[in-house]
């Protein structure tokens, strides 16, 4: 009886962890309008940048022309995902997921895995991890959401 108890709190705690709230685009956090430092991490490689944004939710770049499936949650409390299939025909494209956290204030994390699917060549994975700070107002000239 004991074991049959267990497996279903194991099973009840398992359901639960999939029904993560869904949300749509404009739920998703706004970053501060501004100049964002970025340092970070890709497949182990450490890189930096910057973007200037603009305010906007925070989104996968070209999601709304190259990607056909796209779905909000947060699967906790501070936490906002997004998880996309991308590509354009007839191939079977990217699959995307990006997870992001912070203040969006003052700073922000976007953890995430790109897997792109080239038919004919294996699987290209890409793991990536970035802090974002905040920086003060963009220089002039660079436009909104402009990364570099």
């Amino acid at each position: 009886m004991r074991r049959h108890a267990i497996l279903l709190m194991a099973a009840s705690a398992s359901v639960l962890a999939g029904c993560a709230p869904r949300l749509g685009a404009s739920d998703m956090p706004r970053p501060r309008p501004g100049l964002w430092r970025r340092v970070g991490v890709l497949n182990g490689t450490p890189s930096a940048g910057d973007a200037c944004l603009s305010g906007a939710p925070v989104h996968i770049p070209l999601q709304a022309t190259a990607c056909q499936q796209i779905a909000w949650s947060s699967p906790s409390n501070g936490v906002f995902q997004i998880d996309a299939r991308c590509g354009l025909p007839p191939g079977p494209g990217s699959q995307v997921r990006a997870r992001y956290s912070g203040d969006f204030q003052s700073s922000y994390a976007v953890d995430g895995q790109n897997v792109l699917n080239v038919p004919g060549q294996p699987l290209i994975v890409n793991n990536y991890s970035n802090t974002y700070r905040y920086a003060g107002p963009c220089p002039p000239g660079r436009g909104a959401d402009d990364l570099q």
